[in-house]
């Protein structure tokens, strides 16, 4: 079945752009997935067709209110109160900087068990709090600890990491296995190289140029090991990785020159 988004927001343009290009695009013409913008702006109050309204404690910036974002939901089959959308394929959420972390191995498991997301994006000084406490079933999800001007980039970020892993998106499916995070062990992608094999005195690594499908294997996974440790080292605290999977690497690292180690970047 085709994964389907519905995205709330007050900037439609800004996602419809964003899915005209790339793989992402490719994939909404092969029909492998599909959205629909709804336009808080349709569901807005008088002339100007308001959707915000200032916070009663005062605090710097606007709220988008519980009104127009009930009606919003309501438009897409999500009623007040309800509490299933967890459990039956449809995730509802609400893209926030005080959400979980979004990370690749949540959307591998998304990948499994969803087809069906409806994304709220902030604007302004976010949303009223009652939205939250009123619709049980809203997970807060955050693409990261900094602040950008709105959810719209948050919601495109996280569609397109879930759409990459729908078969038939990629030249070739099994690509995002060799990604960075979804790996088997969660490692980072090794340093990669392509022609020419020389350029400016830098050369390739001559074990990637060995010809032996397997030696080359085994030495990417050992070097993600150690890309991960010189630039993200606090990725190996959550992996638990087997004390003899260490053990190897190490030897594999104490067989390099200092030259492919200057190559390879660790």
């Amino acid at each position: 079945m085709p994964l389907n988004f519905n995205f709330i927001t007050a900037f439609p343009q800004v996602i419809d752009s964003y899915f005209k290009e790339g793989v992402v695009g490719g994939a909404l013409k092969k029909n492998l997935w599909s959205y629909q913008l709804i336009d808080l702006r349709k569901f807005g109050n008088g002339v100007h067709h308001s959707i915000d309204d200032r916070p009663y404690s005062g605090s710097d910036g606007m709220l988008i209110t519980a009104p127009v974002l009930e009606k919003s939901l309501a438009a897409v089959g999500v009623l007040l109160g309800n509490t299933q959308n967890q459990n039956s394929g449809h995730k509802l959420i609400y893209l926030s900087p005080q959400g979980k972390v979004f990370n690749q191995k949540m959307a591998l498991q998304w990948h499994k068990q969803t087809t069906h997301y409806t994304l709220i994006c902030g604007r302004y000084g976010g949303i009223d709090q009652r939205v939250l406490t009123a619709y049980p079933a809203i997970e807060e999800i955050s693409i990261g600890d900094y602040i950008i001007s709105g959810g719209e980039l948050a919601a495109c970020v996280l569609t397109d990491t879930l759409v990459r892993l729908i078969p038939n998106t990629l030249g070739h499916h099994e690509s995002h296995i060799n990604d960075s995070f979804s790996g088997p062990l969660g490692l980072l992608e090794p340093p990669l190289f392509t022609r020419p094999a020389v350029w400016n005195t830098h050369s390739v690594p001559p074990i990637l140029l060995s010809g032996d499908h397997k030696r080359v294997a085994h030495a990417q996974e050992m070097l993600s090991y150690w890309v991960t440790v010189k630039k993200r080292p606090e990725v190996l605290l959550a992996l638990n990785l087997p004390p003899s999977f260490i053990k190897m690497a190490e030897q594999f690292y104490n067989q390099l020159s200092e030259e492919d180690k200057k190559s390879f970047g660790i």
